[in-house]
């Protein structure tokens, strides 16, 4: 009579499958999940440079276009608020156009712009 052997659990290609198709899944989701934090830190720096913007549009608006003593002190706060952060207002008569740059390591330069008016 022949010796039959009945084996419980799994061989060992079956759990190397398993850890293999286990560790691709978790890549994925590693991956996924870095390229939504990007994409929330980017949203945050835009929220930012949105506020700066709106604030150096109200001074203009308050100081009658005589915003220049304040232009410094807004870029300071650019710089604390986004990474290499800094500003410029253009001056087109009653007209303003304010920008303001940022960018993050060897990222592009991101630029956002808003126009005021006196």
């Amino acid at each position: 009579m022949p010796n039959k052997k009945h084996y419980n659990g799994f061989s060992l290609i079956e759990v190397l499958i398993a850890l293999c198709l286990t560790a691709i899944i978790l890549t994925e989701i590693t991956e996924t999940q870095l390229h939504s934090m990007q994409i929330n830190q980017q949203a945050f720096y835009v929220g930012q440079a949105t506020e700066q913007l709106e604030a150096m549009a109200d001074i203009i608006q308050i100081t009658q276009g005589d915003y220049a003593a304040f232009l410094s002190l807004w870029n300071q706060n650019n710089k604390i608020l986004l990474p290499h952060g800094r500003g410029e207002v253009k001056n087109y008569g009653e007209q303003y156009k304010i920008y303001l740059f940022w960018h993050i390591g060897q990222s592009p330069l991101q630029q956002l712009e808003l126009d005021a008016a006196i």
